[in-house]
């Protein structure tokens, strides 16, 4: 993780993460129609939005943003001198995970962990802020065309 990545590299970085969650959230999905879990937390976001302007940026854009620069930048920051970095990155993935409200939050933890290690990997915020959006679109179209 101590090698500086350059901007192809972290173009790279953006994809295999986008593609790792997409993957690992495609495995956690099959196993939730296996399982009696019944939380609709993304379609009810989902639902919600209207092919507006405004309701497509706040949740597909504006809400990686915030959750990245949050949850993998400040929230690790402020706790990394007291539970030292590695359970200050899980302790902020923990809040992450449960802020989504939804009982079956381990893809969230999952998720949260992926986008903190191409974070620091990267060494850039923008990596996990994209690959998240990419995934959220991601989720938004396979949702919404369901």
């Amino acid at each position: 993780m101590n090698r500086i990545y350059s901007e192809k590299n972290k173009f790279f970085a953006v994809i295999k993460g986008t593609f790792l969650v997409i993957i690992i959230s495609l495995g956690f999905a099959y196993f939730r129609t296996i399982m009696p879990i019944s939380v609709e937390s993304t379609n009810i976001i989902n639902a919600n939005i209207e092919l507006n302007f405004i309701r497509l940026v706040l949740p597909l854009f504006l809400s990686p943003l915030v959750e990245e620069l949050i949850f993998r930048k400040y929230i690790p920051y402020m706790f990394e001198d007291i539970l030292g970095k590695i359970k200050a990155i899980f302790f902020s993935n923990i809040i992450f995970s449960f802020m989504h409200l939804d009982p079956f939050f381990l893809p969230y933890l999952i998720n949260g962990l992926i986008y903190s290690y191409f974070y620091k990997a990267a060494k850039d915020i923008k990596v996990p802020i994209f690959t998240h959006i990419n995934y959220n679109i991601f989720v938004f179209v396979m949702t919404y065309l369901n």
